[in-house]
């Protein structure tokens, strides 16, 4: 078992953690004007893969993929042109007062500079509120993949941030209001939140959590591990989320990339737990803390609620940590 994850490890990208769930952004404007930006790999839509690198390991979408990732800014917008009516017609935005139309805009495609970094383009669209409309309900086609929703007021405000399933329609987005969303809305949103970026997006964590179990799945060292790993990533999220420590991911990403290269060769040199090890996890735990931050950011952090989503989301981050560890557990003791 230790050989298979050692394989694994060996397999992880050096850029641990990319961030390749779309953003759609929301932002009201002045005389019911609407304007819609999606951030997302066009290469992976355009192979229909769902906007997620997971979908180009079967053999025709691979060679699609890599084909478009070959491409030029300027012969990659020309790939987008036909894809665009086709995709727009696969984004329904609607109002209590009937849908919105909305109208292609612009495209923008940045440079490729590293292979290895999947590359984010920016499509924009823009629409017309009916009048009076106070609420309104996003989806896209399952096609598209998982999506971040997030909502502005005409001030810049943030009104609402949700995580989406692929395919997956959003609850009603009141457009007047300090926020769209209750307390226990929140608490649920950003629980859920946490838990699917560990299981299953999260690959990463859960290779550094399975480190800690194949070390010793014996209960005491196992908890204590784990327990110094959840402390020390959860004062970098809080930190991170609050804006009070910011570290580039360029920094962190091949980090963590090491720490699971790291703490699997520990496990076949080191006997016996000490001081030294946990001190290492506790590193390792904030430099995970700190991905976790990242994720939250694109997320986006309800204003109103912000302590009630900082800790939800932390929640669910350790629900899924959870079920890892019991997933381990049984397979030894089953």
């Amino acid at each position: 078992m230790l050989l298979t994850i050692v394989l694994m490890l060996g397999a992880t990208p050096l850029h641990a953690h990319e961030i390749n769930t779309a953003i759609a952004q929301l932002n009201l404007q002045q005389n019911n004007g609407l304007h819609l930006s999606i951030r997302a790999s066009l290469e992976t839509l355009l192979g229909g893969t769902g906007n997620s690198p997971e979908g180009t390991d079967s053999a025709e979408h691979g060679e699609r993929y890599q084909q478009l990732r070959e491409l030029s800014p300027e012969s990659l917008k020309k790939e987008a042109q036909d894809f665009i009516p086709e995709f727009l017609s696969s984004i329904q935005i609607t109002s209590d007062q009937g849908p919105v139309q909305m109208i292609f805009k612009q495209v923008n495609v940045p440079a490729l500079d590293d292979p290895g970094v999947m590359r984010e383009s920016t499509i924009e669209f823009t629409g017309l509120l009916p009048k009076h409309a106070q609420e309104l309900h996003w989806h896209w086609d399952a096609v598209n993949g998982p999506v971040i929703l997030r909502v502005d007021d005409k001030a810049g405000e943030a009104l609402h941030s949700v995580y989406l399933s692929a395919g997956e329609k959003s609850n009603g987005i009141r457009i007047n209001s300090e926020s769209s969303l209750s307390m226990l809305d929140v608490i649920k949103n950003y629980t859920y939140s946490g838990l699917i970026h560990i299981i299953p997006r999260g690959l990463d964590h859960i290779l550094f959590v399975l480190g800690l179990f194949l070390f010793s799945p014996r209960w005491r060292p196992l908890l204590l591990q784990v327990t110094i790993f959840t402390l020390a990533h959860t004062i970098t999220l809080a930190l991170g989320s609050t804006g009070f420590l910011q570290v580039s991911s360029a920094l962190v990403e091949p980090l963590i990339a090491l720490s699971l290269v790291f703490v699997a060769l520990e496990n076949i040199w080191r006997q016996k737990i000490q001081v030294s090890r946990l001190l290492i996890i506790f590193v390792f735990g904030l430099l995970h803390g700190l991905w976790f931050a990242s994720v939250l950011a694109e997320v986006g952090l309800n204003k109103t609620h912000f302590l009630a989503a900082l800790l939800s989301f932390n929640i669910g981050v350790e629900l899924g940590q959870l079920v890892v560890l019991a997933v381990a557990l049984l397979s030894v003791h089953w």
